[in-house]
């Protein structure tokens, strides 16, 4: 996953790591087979340290989404990742799967839950739903 900002841009994968600033890779871990002086915890730490030790807004460093739900359950306080955000992370990302697998451009209007163009309104639901259920 990539994001992109108007200074820089960090890359993430399954054990990768990549923090580029302007045009310049600051933090990299991408092989541990060919880097064998870092690993990509290090690098992380190192990013961290660097260019968030004086960031204005800090976050709620969570280990794990399941101990922080449970704990959330126990003290009646939100999730460091409530329903509202993991549904419209899982729906950005469903909407992108659908566009890369229909070789299509869409864009979605998320106040509205709707394509604000391209993408077709079928991708949404189902022809046939299970037992008794509708939408």
């Amino acid at each position: 996953m990539s994001f992109y900002g108007t200074e820089g841009e960090v890359h993430v994968n399954r054990g990768k790591f990549e923090f580029i600033l302007g045009d310049k890779t600051k933090h990299k871990f991408w092989d541990k087979e060919i880097d064998k002086t870092t690993s990509m915890e290090r690098e992380v730490v190192l990013t961290e340290r660097e260019y968030l030790a004086d960031a204005k807004i800090k976050l709620y460093n969570s280990k794990t989404h399941f101990q922080d739900f449970l704990d959330a359950v126990a003290s009646r306080k939100r999730p460091i990742c409530d329903v509202a955000i993991g549904a419209s992370s899982a729906i950005a990302c469903h909407v992108m799967n659908f566009a890369y697998h229909y070789g299509a451009n869409a864009k979605w209007d998320p106040t509205r839950n709707k394509f604000a163009s391209g993408g077709n309104s079928k991708w949404l639901t189902r022809a046939k739903y299970r037992d008794n259920w509708v939408v």
